[in-house]
């Protein structure tokens, strides 16, 4: 199965229409979500092997952007673009796939740039709806993380996740 973006936008969603009062609980709702979302992804026959820590880092920049006094769209954006670097490049060891024969690992997250950029815009738009909101959300992070590749060894192919 690939990567379902209607399945990340009804659980951001669902965060989102929660209204958490917690900013820990509102950024363990987002980061939970988006790794919810991620264990469906694929690079051709591989699957993602997670260490159960992706999330973590996640969690942390969302919730310190949360709290931060400035609060732009500018700021919540690059923490999420760091976030989702972070989640799949982790300091621990970044996320590898495996078909079985072939393993490899993500050695980059290409479309962070585009994704801060469209995740400005959607944070600079005002108040809009939750529904909205995770619509937005879940398009350009369905977008950045599409743009992954995964160098799949001994064959040394690199390949896209879906």
């Amino acid at each position: 199965m690939a990567l379902v973006s209607d399945t990340l936008e009804t659980a951001l969603r669902q965060v989102l229409r929660t209204k958490p009062r917690e900013v820990s609980v509102a950024a363990r709702g987002l980061a939970e979500a988006y790794r919810t979302y991620t264990l469906t992804a694929q690079a051709g026959a591989a699957l993602p092997l997670f260490l159960g820590t992706e999330v973590q880092g996640l969690e942390t920049l969302l919730k310190n952007a949360m709290r931060a006094e400035s609060g732009t769209a500018v700021a919540a954006a690059q923490a999420w673009g760091s976030g989702i670097s972070s989640f799949w490049l982790s300091s621990v060891a970044p996320v590898v796939f495996s078909d079985g024969v072939n393993v490899g690992p993500v050695p980059a997250v290409p479309g962070v740039p585009a994704l801060v950029s469209a995740l400005t815009a959607l944070f600079s738009n005002g108040r809009v709806s939750e529904v909205a909101a995770a619509r937005g959300l879940a398009q350009a992070l369905d977008a950045a993380t599409r743009t992954i590749v995964v160098l799949l060894q001994p064959s040394n192919v690199l390949t896209p996740v879906i």
